[in-house]
């Protein structure tokens, strides 16, 4: 997919944009400019006078959007004129205000369609449907599916008491879990009454950047907190905007969200597998190269009929899921070998956002998520998602012991598709050498104690040990892959030394 294509003749100041889809929604897209080569008109004096922009600033700093007039070609930063970028892609003609007048004004491109990205295309009417258009939700809703409760796909539970670490030992973690009961996940979450967009914006700061889905068009747009806010007090909408890609981490909002405890227990991020030695001991010098992920969690607020299209979470990472206010419909595909290869052929596909998959494969199941249910969901499952109302969710991603060789598959899967790095699970390869380690100790104990080590976890032990052995015996990988891996770590003698436990241990 060339410039040209996305911009719909539209000229652009810097690189060309991410593909319509990738194993995780995007999260950050460049924006498209209006184009001079159309103009015949003599720019007016006052615009020849200034070289860049009204500021009169002569440079245009790396990744900064810029509109060019129409008429008089002079460049123009968007703050300076007052312009969003989200606005840019559906302007026509763009005229400055040293050039309008009577005659010349801006104009905006008419809606001309309802089934394709590009709604302002003229000849959209012999082309196909695509994911996230309103004729594509239409047509959505009125699909029959299977239900995922009746035929024993996704296990609801009224209380998360149960959900400990010997239950996920005994019963595997391989089913979609509902829990009905938000008191008994052990977390800290906000009621309904208690939380709303306003209030986020108090407590981040109106002038946060967050990026925003523009969900008929398929593209992202930078827009602050207050921006989106005033968004959802505006009725009606000529735009339906998703945020997913909102972590708080390292907002104030973090204090109010915790994760679900059996996610903190299981997750390596936050139950001793991350190791912090490193950061600490390079913390006075500031020469760590490792930075912890903060993927645990996400704030997602949805306007009524959004809708993301069939992804796997990054990294084949679980994902856990509260919904606070509104309600969510999920499209579910189960995580077998079979499935997950049509999903990666489908991702190769030039025309994906034309294809709804889970017409490709044999068994999609639906299901309602209404407020205050919370949802686990396991590694490597195919999910879309549809918001009837407006809605407010709390989220997070984790990696664990329990899918270690799933996890790896949809890593390497990942890698074929070259998914750009910022979609991908951050420090994957540091946690896989951090879990190595911190198994292979576990494994030393237990040989020393001629204890038995849980036959599948064994098993995923295994393969990844010979998926870090696959890594250092590939070329170049020690100066490629030199970001992601601990210093403190001997790679080739930990390999070494974990087949050896691996080999002596009893299952």
């Amino acid at each position: 997919m060339n410039v040209e294509e996305l911009i719909n003749g539209k000229k652009s100041l810097g690189v060309e944009s991410p593909p319509d889809s990738l194993l995780s929604p995007p999260t950050n897209q460049d924006i498209v400019h209006s184009d001079p080569t159309q103009n015949s008109q003599t720019p007016s004096d006052n615009a020849q006078e200034l070289d860049y922009c009204i500021c009169e600033r002569k440079s245009c700093e790396e990744g900064e959007i810029m509109i060019q007039c129409d008429f008089c070609e002079q460049w123009f930063h968007l703050p300076c004129v007052n312009l969003s970028p989200r606005l840019i892609a559906d302007i026509e003609t763009y005229v400055c205000s040293a050039c309008t007048n009577e005659q010349k004004k801006t104009i905006y491109k008419q809606r001309l369609n309802c089934h394709r990205h590009d709604y302002s295309d003229p000849n959209a009417a012999k082309k196909p449907v695509q994911a996230g258009t309103q004729i594509f939700v239409d047509h959505l809703l009125k699909k029959k599916f299977k239900d995922a409760f009746e035929n024993g796909i996704v296990k609801k539970i009224h209380s998360g008491d149960i959900l400990t670490r010997d239950y996920f030992e005994k019963n595997k973690f391989e089913t979609p879990i509902l829990i009905e009961d938000k008191t008994t996940l052990g977390f800290t979450m906000p009621s309904s009454d208690e939380i709303d967009l306003s209030k986020i914006e108090n407590i981040v700061g109106g002038d946060y950047s967050i990026d925003v889905i523009d969900v008929e068009r398929q593209e992202v747009y930078q827009m602050s907190i207050t921006e989106l806010n005033s968004y959802f007090k505006t009725e009606p909408r000529e735009k339906i905007y998703n945020l997913i890609s909102f972590e708080i981490s390292k907002t104030k909002l973090t204090e109010n969200i915790t994760a679900p405890k059996i996610v903190e227990e299981l997750s390596w991020v936050s139950n001793g597998v991350w190791s912090n030695d490193e950061q600490e001991n390079n913390s006075a010098s500031k020469q760590s190269h490792i930075i912890k992920p903060e993927v645990q969690k996400y704030c997602l607020i949805s306007a009524g009929r959004s809708y993301t299209d069939f992804h796997i979470d990054f990294g084949g990472s679980s994902v856990w899921y509260h919904v606070v206010k509104g309600d969510k419909i999920f499209y579910l595909i189960e995580a077998s070998d079979e499935n997950l290869k049509i999903y990666e052929e489908w991702n190769k596909l030039k025309n994906q956002s034309e294809i709804f998959l889970g017409d490709k494969i044999q068994d999609c199941y639906q299901f309602e998520l209404k407020a205050g249910n919370t949802i686990l969901l396991p590694s490597g499952w195919i999910h879309a998602v549809y918001t009837p109302s407006d809605s407010l969710v709390f989220g997070g991603n984790f990696l664990h012991s329990h899918s270690i060789s799933l996890q790896l598959k949809i890593y390497e899967m990942e890698t074929r598709l070259n998914t750009p790095e910022k979609y991908r699970f951050p420090a994957f390869e540091t946690l896989q050498w951090y879990a190595a380690k911190f198994f292979t100790q576990i494994l030393k104990e237990k040989n020393s104690k001629k204890e038995c080590v849980d036959f599948k976890l064994h098993k995923n032990l295994k393969y990844l040990n010979n998926m870090l052995r696959k890594w250092i015996t590939s070329k170049d990988y020690y100066e490629t892959h030199d970001y992601e891996i601990p210093k403190k770590i001997n790679c080739d003698k930990l390999v070494k030394i974990m087949n050896k436990e691996l080999n002596k241990s009893e299952v």
